[in-house]
């Protein structure tokens, strides 16, 4: 299984190379176009092998930009979003996942320039294989594709499949995508970034 099979891989990453890599990613999203002209960003709490996002938020705020993270609606099944700070703590949410609390004040979708979403598994042709809750698919498609949010998936390169991922008609396609060798994007940007894109792999089974 694909899901499966992914995860493991990246759960198999040592510690000291993950800790490399969200470095790494760090820097390259710091300094991009993207972030820097985005006011409001959408990140996460990392889980599960995912990149670690600590250190772009501690950037966000210096840079006194909005930061949120994602909380599930319990009617909807959908995303709603909630201010991230600084000074504020966090409270276990739905998966034991750390969220806001409510009282840190709702941003809406609207106002998120930049969305950082973490994924299982990523192609060269922007299909985001996530945990399987369909969660951020839903949350986007309430928005007309003008109006939502720059999708930019975070990863190892490791989690890249050479092979073509399944896409159903409700997936939303990711943007771009950022890894430590640098940023890339699936069709043409709207910034761009300072450090050389990154070259996707092509489509070679494997």
């Amino acid at each position: 299984m694909l899901r499966r099979r992914f995860r493991a891989l990246r759960n198999s990453l040592q510690p000291t190379i993950q800790q490399a890599n969200a470095r790494a990613i760090a820097n390259h999203l710091t300094r991009s176009f993207g972030l820097l002209r985005a006011r409001t960003v959408a990140g996460y709490i990392a889980a599960d092998g995912e990149v670690d996002l600590s250190s772009v938020f501690e950037e966000l705020w210096r840079m006194n930009k909005t930061a949120t993270l994602p909380v599930i609606n319990p009617l909807s099944e959908r995303l709603d979003f909630y201010r991230h700070a600084a000074d504020r703590p966090l409270v276990r949410g739905r998966f034991d996942i750390p969220v806001p609390e409510v009282c840190a004040g709702y941003v809406p979708l609207l106002r998120i320039d930049l969305m950082l979403t973490p994924l299982v598994a990523f192609d060269a042709h922007g299909t985001r294989l996530g945990m399987g809750g369909g969660y951020y698919d839903r949350t986007l498609q309430s928005k007309p594709r003008r109006l939502r949010p720059f999708l930019l998936g975070v990863a190892h390169s490791c989690q890249q499949s050479t092979d073509v991922l399944p896409r159903q008609s409700w997936d939303i396609p990711l943007d771009g995508i950022v890894t430590e060798l640098g940023i890339s994007y699936f069709h043409q940007p709207q910034f761009r970034t300072i450090p050389e894109p990154l070259q996707l792999k092509q489509n070679v089974p494997g």
